[in-house]
């Protein structure tokens, strides 16, 4: 569940690529005369995703991994624009079921410890959920779109081979594909 409408444009741009625009733009900004120039590498114009596409590419690729081995199965995601039904939602989804396995735990005769380590786990899951979800918050209930103009004219002065070298084009990023690898690294390296 996210805060916001589904309809808005992501910037989501992979990290070698930003650090090519950032090696091109400074070897220009290098030769350039001393006025500061400011620089977007962005998807926004040239190759945008909408959150909802996002939400799509990343129930796709949930479904080819295993999630360190958990199903991801029952993975969905919806968009909810009041925030008094987020917060209700958050409470009735996460926190509540949360709550009624601890309850569990303590009724004798039934896997105490099991539960309340299922119990832990789930609230150590939502608790990062949670802090991912409010860091991008501000991104996902506004919209934004830069254009990468500047990128574009000092790549024109680049040969083939440099470009090809220095891949800073937006217009390449295959969404799904980009959106399997990062999921396989959050699985290994974040939802551990």
């Amino acid at each position: 569940m996210l805060p916001g409408p589904g309809a808005v444009p992501l910037d989501l741009i992979p990290v070698d690529i930003v650090s090519n625009s950032l090696l091109i733009t400074t070897a220009h900004g290098a030769r350039a005369q001393k006025n500061i120039h400011i620089y977007n590498c962005s998807t926004s114009a040239t190759n945008p995703i909408t959150v909802y596409n996002y939400k799509n590419c990343l129930r796709k690729a949930y479904n080819q991994i295993a999630l360190n081995g958990r199903t991801t199965d029952r993975i969905e995601v919806d968009f909810v624009t009041s925030e008094f039904k987020y917060q209700l939602k958050k409470k009735v989804n996460q926190e509540l079921p949360i709550k009624l396995i601890e309850y569990l735990a303590k009724i004798p005769f039934v896997n105490g410890k099991q539960l309340t380590q299922r119990a832990k786990d789930l609230n150590k899951a939502r608790l990062k959920l949670n802090d991912v979800v409010e860091l991008f918050r501000f991104f996902i209930m506004n919209e934004w779109n830069y254009e990468n103009k500047k990128i574009e004219k000092i790549a024109q002065l680049m040969s083939p081979e440099e470009r090809e070298e220095f891949n800073y084009d937006v217009q390449q990023i295959e969404w799904q594909e980009y959106t399997t690898l990062y999921c396989k690294g959050m699985a290994i390296w974040v939802m551990k």
